[in-house]
This record gives C-alpha cells, sequence and structure tokens, in this order.
C-alpha cells in the first residue's frame, strides 16, 4: 500500500438453485396383479417436496421389468431444482392360490366324480385331475393331485395341489339261492354263481363256495333252511364287508307206483287175497318199511270163471310212504277152471 492507492470495487456473486438428493433404492420384485403403492414408491428427498410418479400408485403392471419414474418439485423452488429419479421393478409371474378341501371318505365302487374333484383357485384356467374322474380306486388311502393350467400363462404360473381321499369297504351280501332235490337223490349242492345272488350286483372276480353238512346224504321230504351255507371260495372280496346269508334245501317227494300182482283162484274156491311184499312191485324198487294192503270186493265170494281186471287194489296199508307221491296200479283176478270127474257106475244085466 505505500507504492500503490488502492480502489476497492465491488464483485457479483451468483448462487445457483441446487439440486435435491434423491434416494430410492430398487424395491424387490412384485407378483403380477400387486398394485403399486407406497412399497415400491418410496424415494426420500433431502429437503422438502413433492413426487409425482409414472406409473401412478395403484397401477398393476404386466409381467417384465418396468421402469419406475418419478419427478419431484421442492417445496423451495427458489432455492431448489426439480429433480427427476428412476428404478428398475422387476413384475414376476403371479401363483395361483387353490382352495382344495380333503373330501369325506367314500366307499368302494364310487367313482370319482366333482363332489371329490372340486378344487377352485383364484383365477380363470382348466384343472387336470390325477386320478381322473370316473376312475375306480380300491379300498385304500390315495393322494389325488390337481394341476392347475391358468387362462393366461404370460400372467400366471401352473399351480399343483393335492388332497387325501380314504376309500373304505363297501358292503356286501352273498346270498345262497334255494336248492331242491327228489327224495332218494343223495344231495350234492349245484355250485357256481348262478347258485347265489350279489348284493349289491357287482362284477367280482372267482365264484363263491356252498356247503352242506346235508351233502352226500338222504334227506326226508321237508324244507331245511340255513343247510346250504355261502363261503368265500375264490372270489376276490378284499374290497369288500361281506355278509353270507344261507339258503334252504326242500326235499320233494319221490313218484312212487305200487302194482298189485294178479291172482289166480280155481272154481269154487272163496276169494281170499294173498297179502304180502312178494304179491306186489314197487317201481322203483325202493327199501320201504311196512307192507301194502291188497283188498277186492271179491274178497270171500266165489266167482265163475273168467279173468276179471282191476279187482285188486293195493293201498298204503303199514308203508311209510311219507316221502313218495304214490300211484296205485290195480291187478286182475284170475278164475281158472275147476276139475270135475263124471264117473259112470257100471251096470249089470241078466243075459
Amino acid at each position: 500500500s505505500d507504492n500503490y492507492a488502492i480502489e476497492y470495487v465491488k464483485g457479483t456473486l451468483t448462487v445457483n438453485k441446487a439440486t435435491p438428493i434423491i434416494t430410492w433404492e430398487t424395491p424387490e420384485a412384485i407378483t403380477y396383479g400387486t398394485a403399486l403403492s407406497e412399497t415400491q414408491l418410496n424415494p426420500t428427498a433431502n429437503v422438502e417436496g413433492d413426487f409425482i410418479f409414472h406409473p401412478v400408485s395403484g397401477t398393476i403392471l404386466e409381467v417384465g421389468i418396468h421402469t419406475l419414474h418419478t419427478l419431484f418439485t421442492p417445496e423451495d423452488e427458489k432455492n431448489y431444482n426439480t429433480e427427476t429419479a428412476f428404478v428398475k421393478l422387476a413384475v414376476t409371474k403371479a401363483t395361483p392360490t387353490i382352495t382344495w378341501a380333503a373330501p369325506e371318505a367314500i366307499t368302494y365302487g364310487t367313482a370319482l366324480s366333482e363332489a371329490q374333484l372340486n378344487a377352485t383357485a383364484d383365477g380363470e384356467g382348466t384343472f387336470e385331475y390325477t386320478p381322473a374322474a370316473g376312475t375306480i380306486l380300491e379300498v385304500g388311502t390315495y393322494t389325488l393331485n390337481v394341476t392347475f393350467k391358468p387362462q393366461e400363462p404370460d400372467k400366471y404360473n401352473k399351480e399343483t395341489a393335492s388332497v387325501e381321499l380314504v376309500v373304505n369297504k363297501a358292503t356286501l351280501v352273498v346270498q345262497a339261492k334255494d336248492q331242491t332235490f327228489v327224495y332218494g337223490t343223495p344231495i350234492t349242492l349245484a355250485q357256481g354263481i348262478e347258485w347265489y345272488t350279489l348284493t349289491p350286483n357287482v362284477d367280482i372276480t372267482g365264484v363263491a363256495n356252498l356247503t352242506s353238512d346235508f351233502e352226500g346224504t338222504i334227506q326226508n321230504v321237508g324244507e331245511y333252511p340255513g343247510k346250504i351255507v355261502p363261503t368265500q371260495g375264490t372270489m376276490d372280496v378284499s374290497n369288500y364287508d361281506v355278509t353270507y346269508l344261507p339258503g334252504k334245501i326242500t326235499i320233494i317227494k319221490a313218484k312212487l307206483t305200487v302194482k298189485a300182482k294178479d291172482q289166480t283162484f280155481v272154481y269154487g274156491e272163496t276169494i281170499v287175497l294173498n297179502q304180502g311184499t312178494a304179491w306186489y312191485t314197487l317201481t322203483p324198487n325202493v327199501e320201504i318199511t311196512g307192507v301194502a294192503k291188497l283188498s277186492s270186493d271179491f274178497e270171500g265170494t266165489i266167482q265163475n270163471v273168467g279173468e276179471y281186471a282191476d279187482k285188486i287194489m293195493p293201498s298204503e296199508g303199514t308203508m311209510d310212504v311219507s316221502n313218495y307221491d304214490v300211484i296205485y296200479l290195480p291187478g286182475k283176478i284170475i278164475i281158472t277152471k275147476a276139475n270135475l270127474t263124471v264117473q259112470a257106475e257100471d251096470q249089470t244085466f241078466v243075459y
């Protein structure tokens, strides 16, 4: 300052607007159908102001990678510039929610239907079930599976679900049919599917077996309930709770013919019929206790020579014919000539 005369001149200072600092972290990916909210639209600034977003809150974006934009307008616009920022947001396919309650147990023989295959989803699409509708499952516990194929596969993932289904045994009644035999025939039960009934009338592999403590015996005429007992035999009844109901054996009367033999008398004899087993025949020649009785309206009379048809009538007598339907056939009485000698007496004459 010793050598200069100092002149002080005023200068101009320009203070420019500051640019706000915006902090906006990349948001986590969202699934399709999630509306934009403050969870994604959450930037902050180091000064007071307002944010405008594009896309706006509430927007549902398509699947893909999107750029979220914001425009920040500071409250102190005199001293701060507006500022923009952006982040990337991934929108992934949504996974449908399947609702499928475990179905009630079913009995064997019930085909799978919408009563069991009744899953629902929170979107449009189709269901594919395994096993499929119409399948009849054996007795046991099964896992039913479903795959949901969304109508818009570009927006939704396929989804699967499963439930358990219990298949209980069905009730089956095996009823032996009644069988009839003629008295005198040894009882041999007829076997085969035509000799019993199934309720319900289902198709079962194998054949039931029919047994009786009468097998091989001869029984008197009558009805014998419960004498034909069905058992499992070769039937596959693993899917059933089985009730076996017996049938009855009926013994009907046999046919028996009692034929009186012809008897011959000499004229002049009083007719007295010969009795006993030698004087009639049985057809068939069976062994019967007791003896038939032979009778005739000629009994005690004397008849002229000749043949008298149907004059000897057999009847039950003391025979036990309770097991037979009896036909009595008569015999004939034959009267033969008696021998007569006509003897001339000697005669004497005088020469």
